[in-house]
């Protein structure tokens, strides 16, 4: 129903000029906020259709987790919502529109009490996301989806179906697929010239792999050291 990024333009790595008048969602990049250390920190002011203005970090845009100034959320909220679908050892909860979020069957009476909505790829209800709700964490972790569904909340540690598990910052950004920017269509390998570069971030830290002649080498070096350092968290799609 929204488009992503306005017809024809592409969201290349690194800094990008005249990036005012993009568009993510319902939102429309006016003007940078301020310059900042790390570049997946970039905010920008926004202008939203429905006529509000809000401030969102550029990756969020990117990665559809800011689409609105929250209109969409609240009139997502206000769709009616179809019944919930048992479906032996889980549960489907209608978020509204064609969104579902799945949950372990022995949390339905949890989350049936408040009304889930979809934003950003996750269930919400207010700032509260589904998967806070069911997965506890210690401090300094938060719960990381192990397929990369944001809408899978099933959470029984020790099962098969468990998809949710507490995870550092660090590991949490480990399982993602590679940036929708990307354009060797292999995660951690990008273009140098005539070669193939690999390159892998762990802790905060880019780690440069070499340069190979294909992009199928590249990738098979960063599958390598993705399991090196990201272990069970390693994702290389």
């Amino acid at each position: 129903m929204f488009n992503s990024r306005i017809p024809g333009r592409t969201a290349p790595e690194g800094r990008e000029p005249n990036m005012a008048g993009d568009t993510y969602g319902r939102l429309t990049l006016v003007s940078e906020i301020a310059s900042a250390v790390r570049p997946t920190k970039r905010k920008w002011s926004c202008v939203c259709s429905c006529g509000n203005t809000t401030e969102s970090v550029l990756n969020h845009l990117r990665q559809g987790r800011s689409r609105s100034c929250g209109c969409l959320t609240i009139e997502t909220s206000m769709l009616p919502r179809l019944p919930t679908i048992v479906d032996g050892r889980v549960a489907r909860i209608h978020l509204g529109h064609d969104k579902w979020a799945i949950v372990a069957i022995e949390h339905l009476e949890i989350v049936e009490g408040y009304t889930w909505c979809y934003s950003g790829g996750y269930a919400v209800t207010g700032n509260l996301r589904l998967h806070q709700l069911l997965c506890p964490c210690d401090k300094g972790k938060n719960p990381d989806h192990i397929d990369g569904n944001g809408l899978n909340n099933v959470y029984a540690p020790g099962e098969l179906i468990n998809n949710l598990r507490p995870a550092t910052k660090s590991q949490n950004s480990a399982n993602v697929g590679q940036r929708s920017d990307n354009t060797s269509g292999k995660k951690g390998v990008s273009r140098r010239g005539p070669k193939w570069r690999a390159a892998i971030s762990y802790l905060g830290q880019t780690i440069h792999l070499g340069y190979f002649t294909t992009p199928e080498l590249a990738h098979e070096a960063y599958c390598q050291a993705a399991l090196k350092y990201h272990g069970e968290f390693a994702r290389t799609e």
